[in-house]
């Protein structure tokens, strides 16, 4: 009977607990590059958003998007902050560092 049902060894569980393990940091990784994207076309919005109220003389344009930029600092500081974490938790003979 146990020629017949296949069990699952430690080692196939530890391979498989890997993979998932992987296939979550690739999408954690694939959040950080869309979410990076998504900050610079913000960046991008309120640079071109300056120079048009500088042409047309209006108010200070920093002021009027100062919590737009705020948001954009505090993502990317959280952002630098997980890696942080994830380069100080990857192993010192790691052939493929993590450069998100």
């Amino acid at each position: 009977m146990a020629d017949i049902i296949e069990f699952a060894t430690a080692a196939t569980r530890i391979a498989r607990a890997k993979r998932i393990d992987l296939a979550f940091e690739m999408a954690v990784v694939m959040q950080l590059m869309q979410l990076k994207r998504t900050l610079d076309a913000w960046r991008q919005i309120l640079r071109r958003l300056d120079d048009l109220a500088k042409a047309d003389g209006h108010a200070v344009p920093d002021e009027q998007s100062r919590p737009i930029r705020q948001l954009i600092a505090d993502a990317e500081r959280a952002i630098s902050d997980m890696n942080d974490r994830a380069d100080a938790a990857a192993p010192a003979d790691d052939p493929h560092p993590r450069d998100a």
